[in-house]
């Protein structure tokens, strides 16, 4: 079965076994994605960082991009 495999020892009624004892070696976690605006973004794009990882502490990616929302708001606003 496709998907995680938390839930296929639950819905599976006929898993073998074995099968069953090595979905019960997985565990799940809980994972909170956010997407935050900040303001002071402008030094990172200007060392031409647009993406990175760090490994420890809160949080482990970051990625610099523009808001094209924005700029359509504003396109909208100037006509």
């Amino acid at each position: 079965m496709a998907g995680g495999s938390w839930t296929t020892k639950h819905i599976v009624h006929d898993l073998p076994a074995s099968h069953r004892e090595a979905y019960a070696q997985f565990y799940r976690s809980p994972c909170l994605m956010a997407n935050v605006a900040v303001r002071n973004w402008r030094f990172l794009y200007k060392m031409g960082l647009s993406g990175c990882r760090w490994f420890g502490g809160l949080g482990d990616y970051l990625s610099v991009r523009k808001n094209g929302a924005r700029r359509q708001r504003a396109a909208h606003d100037r006509s």
